[in-house]
């Protein structure tokens, strides 16, 4: 409804195509600053086109402003040049980012202990969703909050197995409840896992 009555009282059209433009953007900015769970980039991203169309809009206006010909055609040029070096520049020496990058090495982990059963310990009935590719290819796979650690003693756990966990637990006292819980003594660290979304040390833990 806003942005209907900027459109159509519109005294100034210029002021009212900014208006347009960067009202819904502050606002989206304001109410994922109050209810997003976590301080993550992708809740950002849709406003990033349209900051990039107000930051061309704006220089594109000031622009216009100058009345020489080969003023504003030498301020095109370099504002091209500027661009260009900025993408060949971010092509060159960024790695691109996407969603799940680094998956693929508790996948390898997988297919290495493929013979083996599977502890994973995260927090949340649902987080483990995405990592389901990795459990389908262990032997067993076991999935437990840190709060139910104790069903490990009713469990019939092999001699070797590998457990996983998240990261954003206290790594340390899961590590000595599953040992405690599986009658285990030693644990060796296979993987330290940074791949975003599934940050999560596994362990290879045996009774010998």
């Amino acid at each position: 409804m806003l942005m209907i009555y900027f459109i159509k009282n519109r005294k100034n059209k210029r002021i009212s195509e900014y208006a347009v433009l960067t009202l819904p953007v502050i606002i989206y900015y304001l109410i994922i600053s109050k209810t997003a769970p976590y301080l993550e980039q992708r809740y950002i991203l849709p406003t990033l086109p349209l900051i990039t169309i107000g930051v061309v809009l704006l220089v594109s206006y000031y622009i216009s402003k100058i009345s020489k010909k080969q003023v504003k055609l030498a301020i095109n040029i370099i504002a091209v040049i500027m661009v260009c070096i900025i993408q060949v520049y971010g092509i060159t020496t960024k790695e691109p980012d996407y969603l799940y990058k680094g998956y693929n090495e508790y996948i390898n982990l997988a297919k290495e202990y493929q013979n083996f059963q599977f502890v994973y310990v995260g927090i949340n009935g649902y987080n483990h969703i995405k990592n389901m590719p990795e459990f389908a290819i262990y032997k067993e796979s076991l999935i437990l909050n840190e709060t139910q650690l104790e069903l490990l003693k009713e469990r019939e756990v092999e001699d070797t197995f590998v457990v996983g966990i998240k990261l954003y637990l206290n790594v340390d006292e899961v590590l000595k409840k599953v040992l405690e819980y599986t009658g285990s003594n030693n644990y060796e660290l296979v993987l330290e896992g940074r791949a975003i979304g599934f940050e999560a040390n596994y362990y290879l833990v045996s009774k010998k």
